[in-house]
């Protein structure tokens, strides 16, 4: 678990805080935003604030009842963030976007696990706990946070919302997949 967190934080929410952010600063529904504001919104980001101040409390110990608390809000943000998409959710805009549905969810669910588990294979790479957690971390649905960052940023925020709804679920079997596949190739 914390190699995975690791990874997450220091590889994913690390690329949505600053190219997502720019990324969708740059091309929101508003126009382009100039360099300094994107910027500033990279730089206050909260995903991003709490990732340099995690990482500058590293030496700083912590009371029990702070870590308590903490963890005890951090327990609510995955499903705060699933009732914040949720309620964007609806299911009638299938039809609408069914095509960018199938391609994103398809590069993100197969496309993406399915080159990474051949690079795997094709290198003879072990199975071990860093080539487990990368076929897994390859295999994950979309983010919430990049739907939050791309809906903020009024992205298509129909098709967003569709991706993160339908992709969790169906990620749901898909990594398991590419965990058992990768499994039986590494053997």
């Amino acid at each position: 678990m914390p190699l995975g967190l690791l990874m997450d934080q220091l590889g994913s929410y690390l690329a949505l805080s600053t190219l997502g952010i720019a990324a969708a600063a740059l091309y929101a529904a508003e126009g382009p935003v100039q360099p300094r504001a994107m910027l500033r919104r990279v730089v206050t980001f909260p995903p991003f604030v709490a990732l340099v101040a995690a990482l500058l409390l590293i030496p700083v110990p912590m009371p029990p009842v702070i870590e308590q608390a903490l963890a005890r809000m951090g327990d609510t943000l995955a499903p705060l963030a699933l009732l914040s998409v949720g309620m964007q959710l609806r299911l009638g805009a299938l039809r609408e976007h069914r095509r960018a549905l199938c391609l994103g969810l398809g590069y993100k669910l197969l496309l993406c696990p399915a080159g990474l588990v051949g690079l795997l294979w094709l290198c003879s790479a072990e199975l071990n706990m860093v080539t487990n957690v990368s076929v897994i971390q390859a295999a994950m649905p979309p983010m919430i946070g990049a739907a939050v960052v791309a809906s903020q940023a009024r992205l298509a925020p129909g098709l967003v919302s569709l991706m993160v709804g339908v992709g969790i679920p169906l990620g749901l079997v898909t990594a398991p997949a590419w965990f058992w596949i990768f499994g039986v190739l590494g053997r």
